[in-house]
């Protein structure tokens, strides 16, 4: 769907359009081609301002992006019928894991739309652990996000700012992707710990 026929697509700047929602308009993977790992992210530059969408928290009811401003987050939007996505879902639990301590906050949000419904038993087949249970089963986020390939990450600042995305499956348990995490939490001390059993 062009951003004119999504009146709330204009909230992105034509640079962060041309980045992210142009890309939907063809297969993805020839403009944003992925090695399977982190270093696959493409920066978006300017940074864009992550408006305040609304999904559930299966713990605490509705909440927005504005619950988590200070940290910063890792947004992965996936849903049950994408084998890739529940594929990477134990990894990101482990780097969860890893990073309990710190201001580093993965947000998983499923976009099926059955919601809790759905996505619960995947969480307790999988043993997940650190990942917080979220849904959009309304789809508030494709406001925003192109939902058009999924699984999608999106890294956000402490500010609240998009900063990169990569619209592909990576493997969260590579070194790299522990770095990335370090690197993005800059000169805050982060506690040297294994994820829990």
């Amino acid at each position: 769907m062009s951003p004119s026929r999504r009146p709330h697509t204009r909230m992105l700047s034509a640079a962060c359009a041309a980045l992210i929602a142009a890309s939907a308009w063809g297969y993805h993977e020839a403009n944003e081609p992925s090695d399977g790992t982190v270093r696959s992210f493409r920066p978006v530059d300017p940074p864009q301002p992550l408006p305040g969408l609304a999904f559930l928290d299966a713990s605490r009811g509705p909440s927005s992006f504005a619950d988590y401003r200070g940290r910063v987050l890792l947004l992965n939007i996936w849903a049950t019928w994408c084998p890739p996505c529940v594929r990477e879902l134990p990894a990101l639990d482990r780097l969860q894991g890893k990073f309990l301590d710190s201001d580093f906050v993965i947000l998983a949000i499923s976009v099926d739309a059955g919601g809790f419904a759905v996505t619960e038993p995947f969480f307790q087949r999988l043993g997940i652990r650190h990942l917080r249970r979220l849904a959009d089963p309304g789809r508030n986020l494709g406001e925003f996000f192109p939902l058009d390939v999924l699984p999608a990450n999106f890294i956000v600042d402490r500010e609240g700012n998009v900063t990169g995305f990569l619209r592909s499956f990576a493997d969260w348990d590579a070194p790299e992707a522990e770095a990335m995490v370090r690197d993005l939490l800059g000169d805050e001390e982060v506690p040297e710990r294994a994820a829990r059993d």
